[in-house]
């Protein structure tokens, strides 16, 4: 699997941005048991793109961001996708519903 992963700036995080994604990327490897590459660049495709913001602006969260998936989520401190989930619960229902699109994917 493919994620593609866009940070904002960080002028304002409420929250440690590579703590989450480890955690997301820990519980990833658990559940699906495949190779997973995390990729910067804005070209190619990508099986799922993260958008990780630091705070509730979601300033990255762009048109112009969201190229080569249509699988985006945006992440922010008490945000997923930008419904309030409490900041611990964020790497599993992430992890969950990337779970889910994968299955989908492969049937």
């Amino acid at each position: 699997m493919k994620i593609r992963v866009k940070y904002c700036g960080g002028c304002n995080c409420g929250y440690d941005r590579t703590k989450f994604l480890r955690d997301l990327l820990s519980y990833l490897n658990q559940e699906l048991q495949e190779d997973i590459e995390v990729v910067y660049e804005e070209e190619g495709t990508f099986d799922v793109g993260l958008i990780i913001c630091g705070c509730p602006a979601c300033c990255a969260d762009r048109t112009e961001v969201r190229k080569g998936t249509e699988n985006w989520h945006v992440v922010s401190a008490g945000l997923l996708d930008y419904l309030e989930v409490p900041q611990s619960e964020i790497p599993v229902m992430l992890g969950q519903l990337i779970k889910s699109a994968r299955e989908k994917a492969t049937k």
